[in-house]
C-alpha cells in the first residue's frame, strides 16, 4: 500500500496539521492503524499523534481516500480529540454506562 498527502493544512491554534491522503494499490479498505503507520512514516512524526478521521473508497477501485489529523504532542491531541476517537484509533469502544433500575415499593 502507498500513501500519498494530497494536501496538508496547519491548524496553529489546535497545534496539528489537517492532511488529506489517498492511498493507492490496496486489495481492501486498509485498517487505521494500518494508515497511521504510512501517515505517520511519511510525516516523520510518532503513530500515537496521528488520528485518522475518515476513509471512503469506491467500489471495485483500489484506492482510498480519506483525511487525518497529526499532532505535535500527547496533550494537544487529549484536549482537541473526542474520548471515542481516540479510543477508535487503537480499536477500542467507549464501554457503555450502565443503567440503573428504580423500582418502587408498596408501603
Amino acid at each position: 500500500m502507498k500513501v500519498k498527502i494530497i494536501s496538508r493544512h496547519r491548524n496553529p491554534v489546535l497545534k496539528r496539521d489537517e492532511i488529506a491522503f489517498e492511498a493507492s494499490e490496496t486489495k481492501a479498505t486498509p485498517s487505521r492503524k494500518d494508515l497511521r503507520e504510512k501517515i505517520a512514516s511519511e510525516t516523520g512524526k510518532e503513530q500515537d499523534l496521528v488520528v485518522v478521521k475518515n476513509i471512503s473508497s469506491e467500489y471495485g477501485s483500489m484506492k482510498v481516500a480519506g483525511s487525518a489529523n497529526v499532532y505535535e504532542d500527547k496533550k494537544s491531541l487529549e484536549l482537541a480529540e473526542a474520548e471515542y476517537m481516540r479510543l477508535r484509533q487503537i480499536g477500542q469502544k467507549k464501554p457503555k454506562k450502565e443503567k440503573k433500575i428504580i423500582v418502587k415499593g408498596k408501603k
